[in-house]
């Protein structure tokens, strides 16, 4: 096996797994893959640097290809480079459902490869998106100027620069422009941004993921809730469910003030577990 980072050169071998999101691509996101004795592309992972650390943020082996060391082979492979660039700890955080055999045998590899894993302040609440349609709006007013709020494909190049100089550990700007997000959007004040959400496809309903409030920003969380749920509802979307991950205080803020005075309470929810590895002892 050899691992390899992934550039523009290689990219056709792994366009499977990684293919739109390398398109997508930060300059803090490292892609890396491993090829076969005959150099055909069996695993790829997306890694990003942190102040922290390295963050795993998405790992993949080939399904005839599992349980035979790969995922090992890929894992071991970037944390010795890491390791060897100075950094001193890996990381990862991911959702288990009790049901959820995938995420069980996720959590079982990271276990296998020297991750501490621990639960963190987090869940993912689903929620009837039938009914999130049926509501009436909320807001009761529309967002005023100097106000400006703009889907992503609609961003001009300065806005997408303001967008990407957001600095905040805990949120990746690159996602707030992505064509991925097709339902979210960013609120803009002359030259500032002031909020903004990631509202994408996920699974059979629309996920709303990574949000961002500076200051006084979390008053403008409904016009972003607002506006997803017209684009879902002029697109005449056949969605049965929305998905709210919240990881953190701001975000549980976010959720019951959306959600909670709308009266939608989740079906269930999942548990937030994290896994570090200290590179440090290995």
């Amino acid at each position: 096996m050899n691992l390899t980072i992934i550039d523009d050169d290689n990219v056709k071998f792994f366009e499977n797994a990684i293919g739109e999101r390398y398109k997508e691509r930060s300059e803090v996101e490292i892609f890396a893959g491993v090829t076969d004795d005959e150099e055909a592309a069996v695993a790829a992972g997306v890694f990003e640097e942190t102040p922290e650390g390295l963050f795993l943020s998405f790992i993949a082996v080939s399904e005839e290809k599992r349980r035979q060391g790969i995922g090992t082979f890929l894992i071991n492979g970037i944390a010795e480079l890491a390791r060897n660039a100075g950094i001193k700890s890996m990381d990862t955080v991911f959702y288990l459902d009790k049901d959820d055999e995938g995420k069980k045998g996720f959590k079982e590899f990271l276990k296998h490869n020297g991750f501490e894993i621990s639960d963190i302040e987090g869940k993912r609440s689903i929620y009837d998106m039938y009914k999130v349609m049926d509501l009436p709006t909320f807001t009761g007013e529309r967002l005023k100027r100097p106000y400006r709020l703009k889907s992503p494909a609609e961003l001009n190049e300065k806005e997408k620069e303001l967008v990407l100089a957001v600095n905040n550990p805990m949120i990746n700007p690159k996602e707030f422009i992505s064509l991925n997000n097709r339902y979210g959007g960013v609120i803009f004040n002359k030259d500032e941004v002031c909020a903004m959400l990631v509202a994408e496809l996920f699974d059979e309903g629309v996920r709303i993921g990574s949000i961002y409030g500076d200051g006084g920003g979390l008053e403008f969380f409904p016009y972003l809730f607002e506006h997803a749920r017209e684009v879902l509802g002029r697109e005449g979307m056949e969605i049965d469910e929305l998905f709210i991950d919240t990881v953190g205080e701001k975000t549980v803020i976010y959720e019951e003030m959306l959600l909670g005075k709308m009266g939608i309470k989740p079906i269930r929810s999942y548990k937030a577990c994290g896994a570090l590895l200290d590179l440090t002892r290995r």
